[in-house]
């Protein structure tokens, strides 16, 4: 291990001397680094790597331009929005995405002026003297410099009146002058999403990193001299409106990773950080037995807890590099469990931080709390039919089937379309599980979930939802059906496992729970083949739970099964002696 060093998943920590070494340079990644074109703008969720990239861009231009203004100089090497002033509900609503545009394009080019001592017109001196001192300061004199964010923020502070009088009196005067830069100019932006610490409405989060893009794109168009760079979040740029979006999305990459390119990059820092060949050297194996003893394939297993990001993979990996050093000799049931408190406290809990703007029911504010931990308490299983979610979600709001229909339902709580915005929450699509990705559209006013038949709940959610609830003991998972997004769909047997499964919990009997649990592991691969298992031990199974069934009854053992358990009971045997009767074929039950 002597190449061994410390994992780092956030972009900000990377050491910037080493950033090359560890970036996985995909087509869209050439593109944008090395690319002459006019590929400025970099779209994508949380933890894909724009900061990364757009500090590599930064770096690789630097290096080629030494005749070039870079804005911010130095440090920070990225200019962003500092944490903005607190917001009037009327300042936000008159800040609508033409008013947003304007305020950052006079934010960029006065940012870009103060970077340069450019002579001034005798009226435009005259012109500028009224401003206040800070904006006066970074006009005329070439010691203070200011990033876009600085400007920015000393814009909107004034209030609407004044802000809409400073645009109207000296945008002019300042576009004026800022075509008088000759000099190649670089500006750099990013993480404008993480300046808003208040809550706000969807419109106002997406709008003013999209007026970023847009405002970035018209400077390109008024100087030829000055480019902007900047990174906008997939959910934003992909509900983002505007009549000049098809001029700036050809300066915009969308980026989306493959899964042999998310397994390339780990496969670069595995290198990197451990001196190893590649993941699966790291990890020392590449399979591994999951919590349901199903084989799978390792890197399937890690990919499917996370958002299918670099970040989540990388965290991961740290954790386990940390608490094992020399994995190969680590049982799988430990990774599993690893892999497992990851998602529970470090990728689950930021997903709701990153999409809080459109949360509600999920958003974890005081007021709300109840609401959540009601909503996770009233999960069962982490695959719902269509009626089950129906079930939930009257519950929660206090509903019936005779008000449901009659009611506002922008004043209901809508968790499981929560979830499904946050990509938790997937469904079926003819034989393949999809779970929604950040640069899809989403109508916001809209409380409607796909049409599916099952719904089924992220894998990284199984011990985040068991905290949440407080009923551990309640909520489970499906066994031998591998959840997660792009993963086939067996209609017939899935359907199959779900309908026995939820009987036996719900029968509450452990001993029907072993003995159907070892039953359907053992023909597990005969289902899928449409081969008939062992009818003998079919009929023996059958005769176990009818027994079970028989003694509870009769309060021979354990208490008087409630008229649910009774139910489930019936039902199981039915349903084993349906198949019986089908020859042990599943295809022909289902």
């Amino acid at each position: 291990m002597s190449g061994k060093r410390g994992w780092v998943s956030d972009a900000d920590l990377v050491n910037i001397s080493k950033i090359k070494e560890l970036t996985q340079f995909t087509k869209q990644v050439e593109q944008f680094i090395e690319g002459e074109g006019g590929w400025m703008f970099l779209s994508a969720n949380k933890g894909m790597g724009k900061t990364h990239l757009i500090t590599l861009k930064r770096m690789t231009l630097s290096e080629n331009k030494e005749s070039a203004t870079f804005i911010p100089q130095n440090e920070p090497f990225l200019a962003n929005l500092s944490i903005m002033p607190n917001l009037t509900k009327n300042m936000r609503g008159v800040l609508d995405r033409s008013n947003l545009v304007r305020v950052w394009l006079f934010s960029l080019k006065l940012s870009a002026i103060s970077h340069y001592n450019l002579s001034l017109e005798e009226y435009e001196e005259e012109k500028f003297s009224h401003m206040n001192v800070t904006f006066i300061k970074w006009i005329s004199n070439e010691k203070h410099k200011a990033n876009p964010g600085d400007v920015f923020n000393e814009l909107i502070s004034l209030g609407y009146r004044e802000l809409r009088a400073y645009l109207d009196t000296y945008y002019n005067t300042i576009n004026r002058v800022f075509g008088r830069i000759k000099n190649s100019t670089y500006i750099f932006i990013d993480k404008i999403d993480q300046a808003l610490l208040e809550e706000v409405q969807p419109e106002f989060w997406i709008n003013i990193q999209g007026a970023l893009i847009e405002a970035a794109w018209d400077i390109n168009v008024d100087n030829k001299h000055v480019k902007v760079f900047a990174t906008i979040r997939q959910e934003a740029y992909a509900n983002y409106r505007s009549p000049k979006k098809p001029n700036f999305s050809d300066g915009l990459i969308e980026l989306n990773y493959s899964k042999k390119q998310l397994k390339e990059i780990l496969d670069c820092q595995s290198s990197y950080y451990e001196g190893l060949t590649d993941f699966n050297d790291f990890l020392g194996r590449k399979i591994l037995r999951n919590e349901d003893g199903l084989d799978e394939n390792s890197f399937d297993y890690i990919l499917r807890h996370t958002m299918q990001r670099p970040r989540d993979l990388s965290k991961i990996a740290s954790r386990l590099s940390n608490k094992f050093g020399v994995i190969e000799d680590v049982s799988d049931s430990e990774i599993v469990e690893v892999v497992s408190n990851v998602a529970n406290s470090e990728i689950i809990p930021v997903v709701f931080d990153e999409v809080k703007p459109f949360l509600e029911a999920l958003n974890f504010k005081d007021s709300t709390d109840d609401i959540t931990r009601t909503f996770f308490s009233l999960l069962r299983f982490n695959i719902l039919s269509m009626n089950e979610v129906q079930d939930v979600f009257m519950k929660l709001n206090q509903q019936t089937e005779e008000t449901i229909d009659h009611v506002d339902h922008s004043k209901l709580f809508h968790p499981f379309v929560e979830l499904y915005r946050s990509g938790l929450l997937g469904f079926i699509e003819g034989n393949t599980q999809r779970f929604k990705k950040p640069n899809q559209f989403q109508n916001y006013n809209s409380f409607k979930l796909p049409q599916s038949h099952y719904y089924i709940l992220h894998p990284g959610l199984k011990e985040f939802i068991r905290t949440m609830s407080n009923q551990s003991a309640v909520y489970s998972h499906y066994k031998f059906i591998i959840i997660g997004n792009g993963f086939d769909w067996d209609q017939s047997l899935n359907r199959f496992l779900v309908k026995v499964q939820r009987h036996v919990a719900l029968s509450t009997s452990s001993r029907v729970r072993k003995f159907v649990d070892e039953f359907l592991e053992a023909n597990l691969e005969l289902f899928r083949k449409d081969v008939s298992p062992d009818l003998e031990k079919l009929q023996v199974l059958i005769d176990t739970i009818y027994e079970d069934y028989e003694l509870f009854e009769s309060k021979q053992i354990g208490k008087s099964l409630s008229p649910q358990a009774s139910d489930s009971f019936i039902s199981l045997i039915n349903l084993f002696e349906e198949l019986h009767n089908n020859g042990g074929i599943v295809a022909k039950v289902y």
